[in-house]
């Protein structure tokens, strides 16, 4: 997976730096595979509250799936960070991806046979959230190796661009999805995108970098990245901030489809 870079040849004058950053093959392919990623994202939280609200009425098995998808975010990105920085970022991606695929189509499967609990829902949380933790850091941190250092910012406007449009449509999506095939059609049109990401993430290349001589150590480096991290303004203040508006998010995230489906009596589409 390691080839020239698309950004060895010189940018082209008079271009808008959008569409010269758009024009890099490697980059496109990236930035196509992260909008289907971010799609899965955004819209598997939506998925699996209306999945549980299905199956139960009880009241805490939406907190329940909140916490299968969210608990991996904290005890599994740090970890990922540093593996990220040891393995082929490319090929972490694309395991990551496929194994979302693959939880997505027998999740779909187990809903079409009828053989669904809340508890395979909040399983299967669990290794949604882990694999989006594990690629994340990864998929953040390729941006600079795929365009030239005077149009990294337009790179990562453009990365931060197709996440928070991932985001912002998923819900629409899911529910739309969840209206025409049901909840199985709707995990397997998520794994069909999972999938279709990591064929996309599986053409780009990134350049060879060194490979450590040192053994892993996961738990010194992990350490050691949260205490640079938290030690250093204003870094310390961007990751509180960052963890206010995602947490903000999931549980907006997880209440609305709730709240619209049990006291507004609507169904997956208009929610």
């Amino acid at each position: 997976m390691t080839a020239r870079l698309d950004h060895d040849d010189p940018p082209e004058s008079g271009r808008s730096p959008i569409f010269e950053v758009l024009a890099l093959p490697s980059f496109r392919r990236y930035w196509c595979s992260q909008l289907g990623i971010g799609l899965v994202n955004g819209t598997v939280r939506f998925a699996l509250v209306w999945l549980v609200l299905d199956l139960t009425d009880w009241s805490p098995a939406v907190g329940l799936v909140g916490l299968a998808l969210g608990i991996p975010a904290m005890l599994v990105t740090l970890p990922a960070g540093a593996l990220s920085d040891r393995l082929d970022r490319i090929r972490l991606i694309v395991i990551g991806s496929l194994v979302t695929a693959a939880t997505l189509f027998a999740l779909a499967a187990a809903i079409w046979t009828g053989v669904v609990s809340v508890w395979i829902a909040a399983l299967a949380g669990v290794v949604l959230g882990t694999s989006f933790a594990v690629i994340s850091p990864a998929m953040f941190a390729i941006v600079p190796s795929l365009v030239p250092p005077e149009r990294l910012m337009t790179g990562v406007g453009l990365q931060g661009m197709s996440m928070n449009l991932a985001l912002l449509t998923g819900a629409v999506i899911g529910g739309a999805a969840i209206a025409l095939a049901g909840t199985g059609g709707a995990m397997a049109l998520l794994g069909a995108i999972a999938l279709l990401a990591a064929l996309g993430m599986a053409g780009v290349s990134l350049p060879q970098r060194p490979v450590p001589t040192e053994p892993p150590r996961m738990v010194t480096d992990t350490v050691a990245g949260l205490r640079f991290a938290l030690g250093r303004e204003p870094l310390r203040s961007m990751l509180a901030i960052g963890f206010v508006a995602s947490s903000s998010w999931g549980v907006v995230q997880l209440v609305l489809p709730d709240v619209m489906r049990t006291t507004l009596g609507q169904e997956a589409f208009a929610a």
